[in-house]
């Protein structure tokens, strides 16, 4: 068993340092060590527990245009596409089911954490009304201060 794993990690190393897929022969994606197709199958294992949906969230990815649900933002996987839970699991949200999913944006995913897509709008608006408030006030003192 050492000797296999010892072959494994030497052909992965292998693999990586040229600029394959540390799984197979294809050609990496940019800032990953996977091609797309095991690109595909690692995010349904980390995303939905389970390697059979990989081929959902390719035809997911496809659906989308590899777009971002929420932004529009072109996705480039291994860069910047990430899979937002809609219901997030911490709030019961279906950690396996596909239609419970989308493809996100990495950062705009990190903003919306554990918030439902209501939630998320709602805490927009409320940082851009207090935002407009903020920069009102601003006005006002420069305003005052100059006369």
């Amino acid at each position: 068993m050492a000797k296999q794993n010892e072959y494994n990690r030497h052909w992965m190393a292998k693999q990586k340092a040229s600029g394959l897929c540390i799984f197979c022969k294809n050609a990496k994606l940019p800032d990953s060590d996977l091609c797309e197709r095991h690109y595909f199958i690692r995010t349904a294992i980390n995303c939905l527990q389970n390697s059979k949906m990989a081929e959902n969230l390719q035809m997911l990815w496809h659906l989308q245009k590899g777009r971002c649900y929420l932004t529009g933002r072109k996705l480039v996987l291994g860069v910047n596409a990430s899979v937002d839970h809609i219901k997030p699991r911490a709030k019961g949200g279906k950690v396996t089911s596909i239609q419970n999913v989308r493809w996100c944006d990495k950062g705009v995913n990190l903003l919306k954490r554990d918030f439902t897509l209501d939630e998320l709008l709602r805490l927009c608006k409320e940082i851009l009304d207090h935002k407009t408030l903020t920069l009102r006030h601003k006005d006002a003192l420069k305003i005052m201060v100059s006369e």
